[in-house]
């Protein structure tokens, strides 16, 4: 937890909260981060980690809860950081924290899919691929939503994509989950047999299982 306090310490004492690279972007590099300072929070209950987190999440949306920053809908990266919104809303109420939430989490009702039912990690470049990352990047927030709002059919979902990497990313002799899948079999790195990255990749490996915590 020192650790901890001293990392949210160095990062808020180098960048103002809106300042955050990529500055103006709604992106997993911030809320990555700022899951953590959460947590940090949480932890401690020292509200200028809360005050930090709210922020920049305010410099994001205006009162209606509209994002008044770069914001890609067709990647899964760009999602994960909603899942700051969701104690927001919680504490304060405001209906914006809400609006923007349910804005993030419509965008799945068209999202690509494999054939069984797994999120393409984008929708134009990466499509029928299932990366590890996703699981994080859009896992923990459909769930909690989920959970939040009573649409316990993100429960279902958010299961399949976690069952779905298990099944075809991880590789049989080692047990260790290669980062990424293509149904396709067609991206430069795919195993034209499984289908599988070359790589099993540390961090992706960090991100699956952080998301099943």
């Amino acid at each position: 937890l020192k650790l901890a306090e001293l990392a949210c310490k160095t990062m808020m004492k180098k960048f103002n909260a809106e300042e955050l690279p990529p500055k103006g972007h709604f992106h997993y590099h911030q809320g990555v981060f700022l899951s953590g300072v959460e947590q940090t929070y949480l932890n401690t209950q020292n509200k200028a980690y809360a005050d930090y987190i709210k922020a920049w999440v305010d410099s994001m949306i205006d009162d209606e809860g509209k994002l008044v920053c770069e914001y890609n809908t067709g990647t899964l990266d760009d999602k994960q950081p909603a899942t700051l919104m969701l104690r927001l809303l919680e504490e304060t109420g405001d209906k914006k924290y809400e609006n923007a939430i349910r804005y993030i989490v419509s965008g799945i009702s068209d999202w690509p899919m494999t054939t069984q039912g797994g999120f393409s990690h984008s929708r134009l470049t990466c499509v029928s691929q299932m990366w590890l990352d996703g699981l994080y990047m859009a896992g923990e927030l459909l769930t909690r939503y989920g959970a939040y709002f009573g649409e316990k059919e993100f429960f279902e979902i958010v299961h399949r994509q976690a069952t779905l990497m298990w099944e075809h990313n991880r590789n049989e002799k080692t047990g260790l989950l290669h980062h990424a899948w293509d149904e396709n079999r067609k991206a430069v790195w795919a195993d034209k047999l499984t289908g599988r990255a070359p790589e099993v990749w540390g961090r992706a490996a960090g991100w699956y299982i952080v998301a099943l915590t």
